[in-house]
């Protein structure tokens, strides 16, 4: 979970607010169990964290009833929750405030790879919503259209929390510049083999792909 929030931390303030027109198709039968985010205020449940079996890391981790699986931390810069559906694709993320457990921020990230998604909220230190950046407004292309080639194509694609030490696990990630937009998939070809795939975020069409050799360490 520390990745995403440190990779978060970095990105607030450089959001890109382009306003650009989404046409994109929706997925038929759309059940992505995505965790619910709102824009309210929140503080980090300190009750729950200090209550956590292990007392000797600054970290709690745990399977809830329902498959869901949740994670607290405390650092000297703030503190983070995160929790992903046992069947979701998707892992709702918040950091917070160090000084008095505020909320600072809190979306939803793809559960394998830095993809922040959705309209993300952001807090000052006394708990005002300040700023709302909409990161899929900008691609023509959702996470669904995605997913939906994946399937197409017979790429796994993880449902539920990535967990470390579990092997290889396909990743999702969209980048953009002046000369267009585009997303790229990386997978599990062979044992020892990665594909990587680049879609074109306007069309949808493969632009290339790749392979490099893959050694598990």
């Amino acid at each position: 979970m520390t990745k995403y929030i440190l990779l978060f931390l970095l990105t607030i303030g450089a959001a890109c607010n382009a306003q650009v027109t989404n046409q994109t198709k929706q997925t038929k039968g759309n059940n992505m169990n995505n965790p619910v985010v709102t824009k309210d205020f929140e503080k980090f449940d300190s009750v729950l964290f200090d209550n956590r079996k292990d007392k000797s890391e600054n970290v709690l981790r745990a399977t809830q009833p329902d498959g869901s699986y949740l994670e607290m931390s405390v650092w000297d810069g703030g503190m983070g929750y995160s929790l992903t559906p046992r069947s979701s694709y998707y892992m709702l993320q918040k950091v917070y405030y160090r000084s008095n457990g505020n909320i600072r921020a809190k979306g939803l990230y793809f559960n394998n790879g830095f993809l922040q998604l959705g309209t993300w909220y952001e807090f000052d230190e006394q708990g005002r919503l300040v700023r709302e950046v909409n990161y899929d407004k900008d691609y023509h292309l959702k996470l669904e259209d995605v997913l939906r080639f994946c399937e197409q194509e017979r790429i796994p694609v993880d449902r539920g929390p990535i967990l470390q030490s579990t092997g290889y696990h396909t990743k999702i990630r969209r980048a953009g510049n002046t000369q267009g937009k585009t997303w790229t998939i990386e997978w599990l070809k062979e044992p020892q083999k990665v594909e990587k795939i680049m879609l074109d975020d306007a069309t949808g069409k493969v632009l290339n792909r790749t392979e490099t050799n893959f050694t598990n360490n």
